[in-house]
């Protein structure tokens, strides 16, 4: 058992066979224990077989069908003795697992895979304990083993010690490749960064948080530190969880950390290194709800569309909030979000350079980014190429000021500009 709970077999025999039940005694709330059913498998020459999904019929009526009838007409023993003296029978049938990824073979072609296992499974027809007690030690152990609800791989060790005339019957039987054609879609190809991606999260307490890191893959050997505190080792944790009865803190096997149950405690920086090197930073704030509600209450955001250099919703934005009330189109809208936008459209295409082709709105958000993060970029709006900035603010989103939504000024100066010196060119 390793220090982050991990149950680790070596040498695997067959007195390792058998139901493993996974428990936390110390939680709070009842959990459903996680079962793991290990069986050894008998390193037998049989071939896999490889088809379509379709083929597999081809494959049962040749391999499962004829094992099945046996097992239904057969008078040998122990089969007639179980069907007799317990009503127990037995069938073979394939379980499936899932469709792997597609994997490129030419030009956008490829193909995935999944593979059905032969597996056998024991029913019994009427209750049998009174009869099972009667027989001796091995028979009740291979009626316990045969009936346990547990699928029994056809090629079983346990099976093959238990009942090695059923194994005879049963281990020969190959297991079925699926294969089918498939498409892959076309990667695009982005220079990598040369920054670190660093994003700032506002909270709200005792919530649930989730920190991942994108452009990992899960097995990746990733790191997660709080300032300079490495998280995913067992000193901190023995540290974090003192007073606990629960972790708060934990990394999954995915390399997302979470966080349970957030208060000004877990407030910070939060980055993932991997081979020394950070990938992605966090900076999380945690912020009380009531904090939150009167965020909202007390933001506003400014509400008009118009186009055009005459229009007053465009830039530059010279108006004061106290003049909006004599500016037709122009409103101060209260924002629960505390979220304001603004969108530029009309400034691509051939109609750029018309005075009715670009327009400028300015709204309140319904919602916050999922990401917290105020920025400005292009996107797509109604089926429409636009720009869009978001803050987060009281009025934010209004007039010129350094501190509110530079990004969104200089934005407004440069379009004009680039338009002016394209008509010159």
């Amino acid at each position: 058992m390793t220090p982050l709970h991990i149950l680790s077999i070596n040498d695997f025999n067959f007195n390792d066979s058998g139901i493993y039940v996974c428990v936390m005694p110390q939680a709070k709330t009842k959990t459903l224990p996680f079962i793991y059913v290990l069986e050894g498998i008998i390193n037998a020459p049989v071939k896999l077989k490889t088809g379509t999904i379709n083929q597999w019929v081809d494959y049962k009526r040749t391999y499962i069908d004829p094992v099945n009838n046996i097992f239904k007409v057969s008078v040998d023993e122990p089969l007639n003795s179980f069907k007799r003296n317990f009503t127990l029978n037995f069938k073979i049938f394939t379980v499936w697992e899932n469709w792997s990824e597609c994997t490129e073979i030419d030009h956008q072609k490829g193909i995935r895979r999944k593979l059905g296992r032969c597996r056998i499974r024991a029913s019994i027809k009427r209750s049998t304990e009174k009869m099972v007690s009667k027989y001796n030690q091995a028979v009740r152990n291979a009626l316990s083993y045969l009936t346990d609800g547990f699928d029994i791989p056809c090629r079983s060790m346990r099976l093959n010690k238990t009942v090695p005339k059923i194994s005879k019957i049963v281990k020969d039987i190959p297991d079925y490749q699926a294969e089918e054609i498939c498409f892959v879609p076309k990667k695009a190809k982005h220079k990598p960064s040369k920054y670190k991606l660093k994003s700032m999260k506002q909270v709200p307490e005792n919530s649930h948080v989730t920190l991942s890191c994108t452009e990992v893959k899960p097995n990746s050997d990733l790191k997660w530190f709080k300032e300079e505190k490495l998280l995913n080792s067992l000193l901190f944790r023995k540290n974090t969880c003192k007073n606990e009865e629960e972790p708060r803190i934990s990394v999954d096997t995915n390399n997302s950390l979470h966080i349970l149950h957030i208060s000004k405690k877990e407030e910070g920086n939060y980055s993932c290194l991997l081979n020394g090197k950070t990938v992605q930073e966090f900076e999380v704030k945690v912020l009380s709800k009531a904090k939150l509600l009167n965020q909202g209450l007390n933001k506003r955001c400014i509400g008009c569309r118009s186009r055009g250099e005459l229009g007053t919703c465009g830039d530059p934005f010279p108006l004061n909030v106290t003049e909006t009330i004599v500016e037709s189109g122009l409103h101060v809208v209260a924002c629960p979000s505390g979220w304001c936008g603004k969108l530029i459209e009309g400034t691509l295409g051939p109609y750029r350079t018309d005075d009715y082709g670009a327009a400028t709105e300015r709204m309140c958000l319904q919602r916050a980014p999922s990401d917290y993060e105020e920025r400005c970029a292009y996107t797509m709006w109604n089926r429409k190429k636009v720009y869009m900035c978001f803050c987060m603010g009281d009025l934010c989103n209004s007039a010129f000021t350094a501190s509110s939504f530079p990004l969104i000024t200089l934005v407004s100066i440069l379009i004009p500009l680039y338009n002016y010196l394209y008509l010159l060119l």
